[in-house]
């Protein structure tokens, strides 16, 4: 097969990051090259420089044997790249054909408006030559997650892309789903398609891949033919050899149990059970739409379940919502702080008071004075950056807007944190900070789910360790005989 994309030693920084270092890349004609490599390795930047959002800082990339300079997505686009990013950029109140062609509709020469007529049927054309089964008039609210990400590729195909960018591609998508875009992958394979295939669920990898190239820490460490590696060797690659020595062993928790789950169940996770120790930070381990946040809301009652019993310090409780689950002393810092566990608008005293807002009302008022000396308090237990209990949410750095969420719980008087995915989009340096007040917790006998995509993190924080794939606990481990590799091949669907 012939060479259709090259990349020669990009190079992308980013402020105190060094993405991309000298990254080699290459991907033929009619090829599936898989891209893989834990988060943070460097994957999304390198797809997103292919595609015209970032420039490199040093480097090339080749079509066909010309340097290309792509300076917009557009630019990319018109080369023949197209990504279908794990979340969709469609319109959910338009139908399928004006999703496919919105802001490339065909004019008609004679009014001068677009011509509807051609739109539906170049959109039924394209969606028959690549035997995508869809209805050009449905309305996209309507469709499935794996009918949307059909459109998303008749989108691509629309202005013939040569080069198919898919990330995350069966994230959210059944195994009947699966099994249809793997079909679908392949059909576009034969009609002269190259994919570049971007997942870490390992058993689709080595399935429908011809060559995987594994990135770990901006730079490739492998680009190897798939069937000639086995998983347990990507793995490995992709960890590397000296993190597990950099970590230090976690003493064993035995204490008696705060809160138990048994055969917990709803449409996202399935016969989860496990149980949370006094003063123990017990880690969760998966990948995406692996369930971890799905079973944590599901434990906090902002989704229903279906089976399941859940114990609250050895009494068994029924939780409704997250009013229940507060008043079990239970708090959650979600996964987006921003959306769910913040009020931006508004400023640190009122955001840690606000879940218990009665314990500051006196004669049907707010006393701001309690509210501002428990703020203060928090301030100072968790050492939050910020001149005043005054100063506006909005403007503090991500790493203290978590601990403001945090301190929010501790108001409330929780006793059992539920932390999803609390370092994201924090720096380094207030990621040490995030876990010295974890570790701190757990000395006051609190006890603390954490949940991160950062396996280093799960390993360094936890006293023990459940691992999650598709929606089922694959593993449980004391942290002291857990290792990367180990805890990756339990997260990608191995035993």
């Amino acid at each position: 097969m012939a060479e259709l994309l090259k990349v020669v030693d990009i190079t992308k920084r980013f402020p105190g990051v060094l993405a991309l270092d000298k990254v080699n890349f290459s991907l033929k004609e009619g090829e599936i090259h898989a891209l893989v490599g834990a988060n943070g390795a460097g994957k999304s930047t390198l797809i997103k420089t292919l595609a015209g959002v970032h420039m490199p800082d040093g480097g090339w990339i080749e079509l066909g044997g010309e340097k290309q300079l792509f300076r917009t997505p557009n630019d990319a686009k018109e080369k023949g790249i197209a990504v279908i990013y794990q979340e969709f950029t469609l319109f959910s109140d338009l139908d399928v054909a004006k999703n496919i062609y919105f802001g490339e509709e065909p004019i008609s020469d004679r009014t001068r408006l677009i011509d509807w007529k051609t739109v539906y049927k170049n959109a039924e054309e394209l969606l028959n030559k690549f035997d995508l089964d869809l209805n050009v008039h449905a309305k996209i609210r309507d469709l499935s997650v794996a009918q949307q990400q059909m459109v998303e590729i008749a989108k691509a195909l629309s202005y013939n892309a040569k080069i198919l960018i898919m990330d995350e591609p069966t994230a959210t998508l059944t195994i009947q789903e699966v099994e249809q875009l793997f079909d679908i992958i392949e059909d576009l394979r034969k009609k002269g398609v190259s994919i570049i295939y971007i997942s870490h669920r390992l058993d689709e990898v080595t399935r429908i891949s011809d060559r995987l190239t594994v990135l770990r820490n901006g730079t490739v460490v492998e680009t190897a033919v798939t069937n000639e590696v086995s998983k347990e060797e990507i793995i490995k690659l992709m960890v590397g050899e000296d993190i597990d020595n950099q970590i230090k062993e976690n003493k064993v928790i035995d204490s008696e149990p705060v809160l138990k789950v048994e055969n917990l169940s709803n449409q996202y996770i399935h016969d989860v059970s496990f149980t949370l120790k006094k003063g123990e930070v017990l880690g969760i381990a998966g990948l995406v739409g692996a369930g971890r946040t799905e079973c944590m809301r599901a434990i906090f009652g902002a989704d229903s379940i279906t089976d399941g019993r859940i114990e609250v310090f050895g009494e068994e409780c029924r939780i409704k919502g997250p009013k229940d689950a507060i008043s079990h002393r239970i708090g959650l810092l979600p996964e987006s702080r921003k959306e769910q566990g913040l009020f931006m608008n508004l400023n640190i005293r009122r955001n840690i008071a606000m879940v218990n807002l009665k314990k500051f009302i006196s004669f049907f008022l707010i006393n701001t004075k309690k509210e501002r000396q428990e703020a203060e308090k928090q301030i100072d237990n968790l050492k939050i950056k910020t001149p005043t209990a005054e100063f506006p949410v909005l403007n503090l750095s991500g790493g203290n807007q978590q601990k403001v969420v945090l301190g929010k719980w501790l108001c409330a008087n929780s006793d059992i944190l539920i932390l999803d995915e609390p370092t994201r989009g924090v720096d380094v340096g207030a990621k040490e900070e995030i876990f010295q007040a974890i570790y701190a917790l757990a000395k006051q006998d609190k006890s603390v789910i954490f949940i991160s995509s950062e396996l280093e993190e799960v390993l360094r924080v936890s006293n023990r360790v459940i691992t999650m794939y598709k929606g089922r606990i694959t593993g449980e481990f004391e942290q002291k005989n857990l290792t990367l590799n180990e805890m990756m091949k339990y997260i990608t669907g191995g035993q």
